[in-house]
């Protein structure tokens, strides 16, 4: 598991999908972007997380992922301070597609 991505493509299904999990337990702020690659189709995004390790991810109110449109970048900036690990989550509005993300930790402890 890593905690920094630089430009890495993902694909995503007409489901939901986890694309990729970040460890996170010694990063207080991760910053990033999402770029969805498509020219035709939307991309709803989620963050789910994990308290402690091992944990069964699940839902959060993190950040705003919601409705990507086709050839968008949205930036995103997640406060980590309770989290051991975060999952990105998307579902394709059509047949499917694929996104770019990239992400950095602050470098600051918690």
């Amino acid at each position: 598991m890593t905690t920094e991505l630089v430009a890495q493509d993902y694909a995503v299904l007409p489901t939901p999908t986890e694309v990729v999990t970040l460890k996170v337990r010694d990063t207080r702020l991760l910053s990033g972007t999402v770029e969805n690659l498509d020219g035709l189709q939307t991309v709803d995004g989620s963050f789910l997380v994990a308290v402690w390790p091992g944990q069964t991810p699940g839902a959060s109110t993190l950040g705003d992922l919601a409705a990507i449109q086709p050839g968008e970048v949205r930036p995103f900036t997640v406060d980590c301070a309770m989290f051991d690990e975060l999952t990105l989550s998307f579902t394709a509005s059509g047949a499917g597609c694929d996104v770019r993300i990239s992400a950095r930790p602050d470098r600051g402890r918690r």
